[in-house]
């Protein structure tokens, strides 16, 4: 076998069949065979890979010089993406909640929900308006002082938006309360959550979640409205935490949420809510006292890998990341970019 020098296999397709060959040494379970599909080959220039299985299909996702591409692997079909990113960048990916994330340091971080659908922002920027409220006719609103406001929704992931600024409407006994709402151009917003206090409360309970448009009426009691869904099953513990990510450099899935890393701050999304943030609190600091920067990040078993130039730490959590702690490992070592960190054979290499 030494003067053997094998098959160029992008100049012959040397097919998925078995072959006879003599004097040679089976060493893995007594049988010599060809990797399957050795014999498929795709053209799909790419400076970085990522991989989306949806019910339409397996996919396989590609940046090339700002433009993602994708191609289903059933059919042999290309489907540009999105183009005009930066061009410079790798980019670096993320599978979560059945959609797949792409994130370069430098552009708005793009959520692929289809194969064969066009990349989108990811998070739902919430409304800059209050709602307001026009002539009222007969209802049952239970009179007096109460704080109104709605968010958006994407009703096939169930992400939100953060709520609108608030309108303090006094209401009148017997009388409904008719509001104009704002709209937005978003292609993942297809609803809207209309959001109200009880009279001279404080928490939000949700009125309806109704079709994005320009007007709803209200028209529910406080009895019927304290029987509703409270606002903080979904954006405690203060109705908010759903803004969109920031822009980095680094993301990955880990434990239900994504994390994000591209300067000395690691930030996280709410649990189960990948495109849902809060930049200001659910943030630390994990390299203190250092000038170090980040490479890549590794999802491994119960704890998160922070990679830099010249270190390696982990992240060890019970529930909240923000109580964790950050242990950090011996050495002087880090790793390249993330492409050098890979998990095989149920171990952690770079």
């Amino acid at each position: 076998m030494r003067t053997w020098h094998g098959y160029a296999n992008d100049t012959s397709d040397i097919g998925n069949d078995p072959l006879s060959v003599d004097n040679i040494s089976l060493r893995v379970k007594g049988q010599l065979s060809r990797r399957p599909c050795m014999g498929d080959k795709i053209s799909l220039n790419a400076q970085s890979l990522g991989a989306l299985e949806t019910t339409s299909g397996s996919w396989l996702a590609a940046n090339n010089a700002g433009t993602l591409t994708s191609y289903n692997l059933g059919t042999d079909t290309p489907f540009t993406l999105k183009s005009g990113l930066a061009a410079t960048p790798r980019g670096n990916w993320a599978n979560a909640g059945g959609q797949l994330y792409f994130t370069n340091g430098t552009d708005a971080i793009q959520v692929i929900s289809q194969g064969s659908s066009v990349a989108l922002a990811a998070g739902i920027t919430g409304p800059a308006s209050a709602p307001t409220a026009g002539a009222t006719a007969a209802g049952v609103v239970t009179a007096g002082v109460h704080l109104i406001r709605f968010r958006w929704k994407n009703s096939i992931t169930g992400y939100y938006s953060n709520p609108s600024p608030v309108l303090t409407y006094t209401a009148v006994a017997n009388k409904n309360i008719p509001l104009t709402l704002g709209t937005t151009a978003d292609a993942k917003v297809d609803q809207m959550v209309i959001e109200m206090t009880l009279v001279d409360g404080e928490t939000y309970y949700v009125v309806a979640t109704v079709t994005n448009s320009s007007s709803y009426t209200i028209n529910v009691s406080d009895a019927v409205l304290v029987t509703q869904q409270l606002v903080n099953v979904f954006a405690g513990p203060d109705g908010f935490g759903h803004e969109p990510p920031l822009v980095a450099k680094l993301m990955i899935e880990h434990r239900g949420r994504i994390f994000l890393w591209g300067s000395k701050y690691l930030y996280w999304s709410r649990a189960g809510y990948p495109e849902a943030f809060n930049v200001l609190d659910w943030a630390r600091d994990v390299t203190p006292g250092k000038a170090d920067q980040p490479t890549a990040m590794a999802s491994f078993f119960n704890d998160l890998y922070l990679f830099s130039v010249r270190g390696m730490r982990r992240l060890v959590y019970t529930g909240d990341p923000a109580a964790g702690m950050i242990v950090g490992i011996a050495g002087e070592l880090g790793a390249y970019n993330q492409r050098c960190v890979v998990q095989a054979d149920g171990m952690l290499n770079k």
